[in-house]
């Protein structure tokens, strides 16, 4: 007997710093390229390794969801990112997003504290784009560090 019904599909990115504003330096992409910055099936690189992506990689596969992989970039704590580096990244997680549609939800893996040199909370600026992108019916679930900063557009963007 086979089934008509497809697999959810479900869009997995990450964009995962801490900021700390005791530091005079900024973190342009070169910086976030020093741990990782990995886009579409580069993400797969991640199976097994000690990461939120890597947990959501597992669960995913074992669950035999259809993937759509986005943008996953990590970086050390640092001063605030540059807005260009930023602008780089979101476009790196939304241009996939969009050219993916549709899907059942999106799993973004976060901090919860970063910052840009002019974006307080840029977590909650990505959130808001994907919820612009896939429609408000679409699950979006992000990972936050146990001691992020909460700002009342995750909660509004997120579900």
């Amino acid at each position: 007997m086979t089934s008509d019904r497809r697999s959810p599909r479900i869009a997995l990115g990450a964009l995962f710093s801490e900021t700390s504003h005791f530091l005079t330096t900024t973190a342009g992409l070169d910086h976030w390229r020093n741990t990782y910055v990995l886009a579409g099936n580069d993400i797969f690189s991640l199976r097994g390794a000690t990461c939120e992506e890597a947990g959501a990689l597992n669960v995913l596969d074992a669950a035999g969801v259809d993937l759509l992989p986005l943008l996953a970039a990590r970086a050390v704590s640092s001063g605030p990112t540059t807005e260009e580096a930023y602008r780089w990244l979101k476009q790196g997680i939304l241009a996939p997003l969009r050219r993916g549609l549709p899907v059942d939800g999106v799993i973004l893996a976060m901090h919860g504290s970063l910052t840009t040199v002019t974006e307080d909370d840029p977590e909650g600026d990505l959130l808001a784009a994907v919820r612009e992108i896939v429609g408000p019916a679409v699950p979006i679930v992000s990972t936050l560090d146990l001691h992020a900063n909460v700002y009342p557009i995750r909660i509004a963007q997120t579900n």
